[in-house]
């Protein structure tokens, strides 16, 4: 039963998908984040539903006579170039062979993320697509949260199998990146059990990335809290929320919680912190020595016996700063980190300019919170391999959309506020068709 429901969950959309590409980006988004194929069963668990639906919506772009637009935004061109470096670093990769697995799966992610860049370019489009990535993210962050606290805390929580998140770590991290779009999706909701719901998950996406016993995710938090009190027109409503939920956490979590997070204060005698750092003084000295990097595949013993201190510690970077960097060479990173920027100053842009449109107060709202997120990802994926996951990326094909959408309005507005060119007036005595010639 369960099989079926996810079934019709995947290509009950084709249809609609093959006339509205945007509607295409919104099953591969779902697909992509909740990874549904995951939860089932029988044969629909390997079966590569992101790329039926990645097939479904290149169909949707010859069929359909929906609105697109060309990918010439500085996001747009910043994603096509590190597309293309990746291809330049893969063919100097240390490894060429075991990586090709990962560049397609990477290219896949940055391709249908420059498409949906062109088809996501109304309101209702917009706001659709931010619906989408966070309740994927929030059934999952909630599922966890319920299991954190019916478990007191004593289990770690894990995502979908196979997936980007599938480590506690990398899951903790996904949870708190939509609590901010949890709060704004609230404020946008209407009816009062829709609200109190959204609000809900909010708890318990916390919860849930407490439980994943992460201490990257721990700095995360910390760094979403002063976020949101930064971006928050309600800062004393916040702060009694905060005051009033700490010692509530505090008191619940188990004492293994706590042994765990105070190894960050002794991380020079931590194995694991200690294995991380030797791989991020490799990938500098590997970025240092080659301007392509490494490519993937670089946690073995040859590539760390050449640039690391200890070589007998070939381990994942664990940050998606080193991790970009050891693969891809300090333009990679330039890139990668020119992504980010570009988005978190669209956003900025939106936040500046839309209160001079009525009609686009909810993008004020939006880009805040979105800017929250991204902090979010920034400060907990500096200890974590997410660079390639696609919530960041999804979350900047927004801000595009955004700043577009805002740009053509106020053009618009000025425009019908300009005073009209009148004809000059015409002499006595002169016809008007004297006047003409």
């Amino acid at each position: 039963m369960r099989d079926i429901v996810i079934l019709l969950m995947v290509f009950g959309p084709i249809p609609f998908v093959l006339t509205h590409p945007s509607r295409g980006i919104l099953l591969w988004v779902f697909v992509s984040l909740l990874n549904p194929h995951r939860f089932s069963w029988g044969a629909l668990y390997s079966l590569p539903v992101a790329a039926i639906a990645a097939a479904a919506v290149f169909i949707g772009l010859v069929m359909s006579r929906d609105e697109k637009r060309p990918p010439f935004g500085v996001a747009q061109i910043l994603l096509i170039l590190l597309s293309l470096w990746i291809c330049v670093t893969q063919a100097y990769a240390f490894f060429p062979e075991p990586s090709w697995e990962m560049v397609s799966r990477v290219l896949k992610i940055y391709l249908m993320t420059v498409v949906a860049m062109c088809v996501i370019v109304n309101e209702r489009q917009i706001k659709e697509l931010v619906w989408v990535m966070t309740l994927s993210i929030a059934f999952l962050s909630t599922k966890g949260g319920i299991f954190t606290l019916l478990s007191g805390g004593s289990y770690r929580v894990y995502g979908p199998s196979v997936s980007f998140i599938e480590d506690n770590n990398s899951f903790a991290l996904a949870a708190l990146m939509i609590v901010p779009l949890l709060i704004f999706l609230a404020g946008q909701v209407s009816n009062r059990w829709a609200k109190w719901g959204l609000l809900l998950c909010v708890p318990f996406s916390v919860l849930s990335s407490v439980g994943s016993h992460s201490r990257g995710a721990l700095l995360a938090l910390f760094a979403m809290v002063l976020m949101l009190f930064m971006k928050s027109r309600r800062k004393i409503l916040l702060l009694m929320v905060v005051l009033t939920a700490l010692p509530l956490l505090v008191a619940f979590l188990p004492a293994e919680w706590f042994n765990r997070m105070e190894t960050i204060q002794t991380y020079d005698q931590d194995a694991s912190a200690m294995g991380r750092i030797n791989s991020w003084h490799m990938a500098f000295n590997l970025a240092c020595d080659r301007i392509t990097g490494g490519g993937f595949a670089l946690a073995n013993t040859f590539v760390f016996g050449l640039y690391a201190p200890n070589p007998n510690i070939p381990l994942a970077a664990h940050s998606i700063y080193f991790e970009v960097l050891g693969e891809h060479g300090f333009i990679g990173l330039f890139l990668f980190l020119g992504i980010g920027i570009t988005a978190w100053s669209q956003a900025g842009w939106v936040i500046r300019h839309a209160p001079a449109i009525p009609e686009f107060a909810w993008m004020v709202s939006l880009a805040r919170m979105l800017q929250v997120s991204l902090a979010v990802f920034a400060v907990g994926g500096a200890f974590l391999s997410m660079t390639y996951w696609d919530m960041p990326y999804y979350a900047t094909v927004v801000t595009v959309a955004m700043k577009r959408l805002l740009r053509e309005r106020m053009l618009a507005v000025r425009a019908a506020d300009s005073p009209a060119i009148l004809p000059k007036p015409v002499p006595p005595g002169l016809s008007t068709a004297s006047v003409r010639c």
